[in-house]
């Protein structure tokens, strides 16, 4: 082999192999940022984050949710607060390594505001945030607070190679955490259960919308028959558990 042709080879091998190696690294590094933080009222007791996904901030279907989520809550102690997180939840690549750094900040943020009970939900990329913001809440808060969370369709891809990092560990922070997935869909990193989350699988109902949204438009559509109760836990509902639901239309 001609030495202008080896040099060519061993340049194309050489970014083969890096080209991973460089993209881990530019997906797991986030510059420190600065964003507001969510703002409950003082007399907020029990409060619940919505965190929409990429991209997502107007996504119709969060909209909806979080119109749902407030009609549903009544006592004056409640609050609903979608969270927008953009534009640092806009780049797939980062949105995991923004998300970390994001909830540990919103996590600080909560510590020490009277908040009893605190339910974080998240659509896609949003399930980057929960256990983030569960972990610092209660490192910094002086009294306990009992956390629920809500994976819909979470995306658990973290770093460039990582695909397998939110199925086993979202949730884990939280006193219950449940997951509803669609597993057909062509979001990658979406399509598996959570092991520390109780998942209901929708994948079977029938709908005529995105199957990455389809999760959202079911938590919402059965809100009136699901409770939001914080006594929820894992001896009835196991971590890990998946049920398939197949009855519910979603007409």
């Amino acid at each position: 082999m001609q030495k202008p042709a080896k040099k060519a080879l061993l340049l194309i091998v050489a970014l083969l192999v890096s080209a991973p190696l460089i993209m881990e690294a530019y997906t797991r590094w986030s510059p420190a940022f600065s964003a507001d933080m969510p703002a409950p009222k003082s007399s907020t007791k029990h409060l619940i984050l919505l965190f929409h996904g990429s991209g997502g901030k107007d996504n119709p279907a969060i909209l909806q949710l979080e119109q749902a989520l407030s009609e549903k809550l009544t006592a004056n102690d409640s609050e609903v607060i979608r969270y927008v997180w953009s534009p640092w939840s806009d780049g797939r690549l980062r949105a995991s390594t923004n998300g970390l750094y994001l909830g540990e900040k919103i996590g600080a943020h909560l510590a020490n505001q009277d908040i009893r009970e605190l339910h974080l939900i998240g659509h896609s990329a949003g399930a980057w945030l929960p256990d983030a913001v569960c972990a610092s809440l209660r490192k910094y808060n002086s009294e306990p607070v009992k956390v629920r969370m809500t994976f819909l369709d979470p995306i658990g891809i973290k770093g460039f190679l990582d695909f397998d990092w939110g199925s086993q560990n979202f949730g884990g922070c939280a006193d219950f955490a449940e997951a509803i997935i669609n597993t057909n869909d062509n979001v990658p990193g979406t399509n598996e259960p959570l092991q520390r989350a109780f998942n209901i699988d929708v994948t079977e109902l029938p709908h005529d919308m995105s199957g990455h949204e389809w999760p959202v438009w079911y938590y919402t559509q059965t809100l009136n028959g699901m409770s939001l109760s914080m006594d929820a836990n894992h001896f009835t509902m196991p971590r890990g558990a998946v049920a398939k639901d197949v009855t519910t239309s979603a007409d």
